[in-house]
């Protein structure tokens, strides 16, 4: 009987090890697998005012990305997410008419390790016009798709392309 005991014993250690072991493969795979066949666009170019820093971005290989360096430096992501039509823009336009009424809602948010500051402008008769995100730790920002219903079917990828951001030194 204490043979059964002892057995029975060492079946619950060794199955609570197996547990352990698998939660531990599970929660310790690294993030970017989830990125690996995506696309890397890396800006190298420091000396204009809409990008003041190096840095690389990664976007699904689905995504068309826009890069316009002659007028206005800014940086195009366009994707299909979820039945909706979706957009990065960065550097934003600007936002709103002089004397509208627009609310601006801010708060911090974390994406990845980083925090940013999420903005929403909203017009009290048509709802979000603008959702913007933006960085201290890495000086870009991005004008979000405006249109309210769609914003909400594209934000989890928005926030999956920008933990992807990184310096680049």
């Amino acid at each position: 009987m204490s043979n059964q005991k002892g057995f029975s014993k060492i079946a619950i250690i060794i199955i609570i090890l197996i547990l352990i072991g698998g939660a531990y493969f599970v929660f310790s795979k690294d993030g970017n697998s989830l990125t690996d066949d995506w696309k890397t666009y890396t800006h190298e170019k420091t000396d204009d005012y809409s990008f003041p820093k190096k840095f690389s971005i990664k976007y699904p290989p689905n995504a068309k990305m826009e890069i316009d360096i002659e007028y206005y430096p800014s940086i195009t992501i366009n994707f299909q997410e979820n039945d909706a039509s979706c957009s990065m823009i960065s550097p934003p336009k600007g936002v709103g008419n002089e004397g509208s009424d627009i609310e601006n809602i801010s708060k911090k948010i974390m994406i990845g390790s980083r925090t940013w500051e999420e903005s929403i402008f909203k017009d009290p008769d048509v709802g979000i016009v603008f959702y913007g995100l933006s960085s201290t730790e890495i000086p870009i920002n991005f004008d979000l798709t405006p249109n309210e219903d769609e914003l909400y079917k594209c934000l989890p990828m928005y926030k999956k392309i920008l933990s992807t951001i990184e310096v680049v030194q």
